[in-house]
């Protein structure tokens, strides 16, 4: 079963062509005479926190023997705004962590007022100042190795092999940054969650074909994967798990 976000549902490209079902298809074409099923869990605009209790209070009961979870830079921005587990009240709704200004309104029917807001202010599109965001940031990054240690730790519970895949953001790769490296450097120190890291290889095709080579793996404008992008994906997740040996959860 794999979990994540638009990228793990298979966003800009068919849903034949998710790195979910390719796959499937790798997997079944493998010498070995199991018949593997990969069930595609991932919901556009979720985040780990989203995976985790859909995973807990509803997935279960399909009793996964592996789950792969796909994370990218998105979810930073997505728990910066609501949340961790906070998020969830026990009246089953969801209460988002950065509540809008009263003038918000005003702001998406007025854009003069847009236009002012960011011009003469630190406030970005997330309506938040900079002293926020950078707190904000601060506040992400220690939840998504929360969230991540929460879903490893079901897993481990009920016997089932956890894998998390990190996935550049083509701003990212044009950027030359990694904005998961701490997330990626808690996996390391913990030794007991199973990743792949794909920072590394992205960035060396990048300096080897150039950043043109880019647009064949993600769209230019809105930035998901194309069907060659999710194809690589599905490749180097499949050699993963065909020469990882380690078995964190079994």
């Amino acid at each position: 079963m794999v979990l994540g976000d638009s990228f793990t549902e298979g966003a800009g490209a068919p849903s034949d062509s998710s790195w979910g079902r390719i796959l499937e298809k790798l997997r079944n074409q493998t010498a070995d005479t199991v018949n593997h099923e990969v069930i595609n869990a991932g919901i556009s605009g979720s985040d780990v926190f989203f995976s985790y209790v859909l995973l807990r209070d509803k997935l279960m009961l399909y009793q996964p023997d592996e789950i792969i979870y796909l994370m990218n830079a998105s979810d930073i921005l997505d728990i910066q705004l609501r949340g961790g587990m906070e998020r969830f009240a026990p009246d089953s709704t969801v209460q988002w962590r950065v509540q809008n200004p009263w003038w918000e309104p005003v702001y998406a029917r007025l854009y003069t007022l847009r236009a002012l807001v960011h011009h003469f202010t630190t406030i970005d599109f997330s309506l938040r100042t900079q002293a926020k965001r950078n707190a904000d940031q601060v506040f992400s990054r220690t939840e998504l190795t929360r969230g991540l240690q929460l879903m490893y730790s079901l897993c481990k519970q009920n016997q089932i092999r956890f894998t998390v895949v990190f996935l550049p953001t083509l701003n990212e790769l044009k950027s030359e940054t990694n904005e998961l490296q701490e997330t990626i450097t808690y996996c390391q120190q913990q030794n007991d969650i199973r990743f792949l890291n794909l920072y590394p290889y992205y960035f060396e095709v990048k300096h080897r074909q150039g950043e043109d080579v880019l647009h064949t793996y993600y769209w230019p404008i809105e930035g998901h994967c194309t069907p060659i992008g999710y194809s690589l994906v599905a490749q180097k997740v499949f050699e993963f798990t065909l020469t990882d040996t380690s078995s964190n959860n079994r």
